[in-house]
């Protein structure tokens, strides 16, 4: 029970992680995207 639930902590980390490259991409993205 305890690597499971080890294992649904790194997965929950990991979507953070990707969470804030994701929002982070997205904002160069939308910065560098001429307002029109």
């Amino acid at each position: 029970m305890i690597e499971v639930f080890d294992w649904h902590f790194r997965l929950g980390e990991l979507r953070k992680i990707c969470d804030l490259f994701d929002s982070l991409i997205n904002k160069s993205i939308f910065n560098l995207t001429p307002k029109g």
